[in-house]
């Protein structure tokens, strides 16, 4: 009797699988819609961009990545996202560093406005195939970003599992030395 109330209760969590792999929706997400995006910390120029500005950027900036449906999740689909590299934002500021390996040191650290973060380390973005993934974006399927995840997100496509490190009402990008 005890062995089946085990694959009974084993069956229903790999039924409930897909549910718990979905993604938390707030009752209200029009209220953590991040409008504009602010790069500070260990940086010379602290800076800020709104969806017009990342829109400005060069056309060679501006790419296009496809994120692929999630298996065992339902309803999830293959999706376009359009946006701006982690790594061609990163390179409008000059990062403050005192030493020549400081650089090796820092960390960003990406925040939304419903509190969740994010860590990048600055060899993923600047020394890693992991980077050509990290996508700071502002429109998907050819249509700008619905309060479900702000006007600003971003989503690291080269991770095994993306879930982690996608963050929806992006509003903050900071530089930080983690090390001495």
């Amino acid at each position: 009797m005890r062995k089946s109330v085990r694959l009974l209760l084993l069956a229903a969590c790999v039924a409930a699988a897909p549910a718990a792999i979905a993604e938390h929706k707030p009752a209200n997400p029009a209220q953590y819609v991040s409008a504009q995006l602010t790069v500070s910390g260990a940086v010379e120029q602290p800076f800020t961009v709104r969806v017009e500005d990342l829109k400005k950027f060069p056309a060679a900036q501006i790419v296009e990545l496809v994120r692929p449906s999630r298996a065992g999740v339902p309803g999830d689909k293959e999706q376009k996202l359009t946006g701006i590299r982690l790594r061609d934002l990163l390179d409008r500021v000059k990062v403050k560093t005192s030493a020549h390996n400081d650089l090796k040191k820092m960390v960003v650290i990406a925040g939304a406005t419903d509190g969740y973060k994010v860590v990048f380390s600055w060899q993923e973005i600047y020394n890693s195939p992991l980077a050509e993934g990290m996508l700071v974006y502002f429109a998907k399927d050819g249509a700008p970003l619905g309060a479900d995840e702000g006007q600003i997100a971003l989503v690291s496509l080269k991770d095994t599992n993306t879930g982690p490190r996608h963050v929806k009402w992006l509003r903050d990008l900071e530089v930080k030395k983690v090390a001495d």
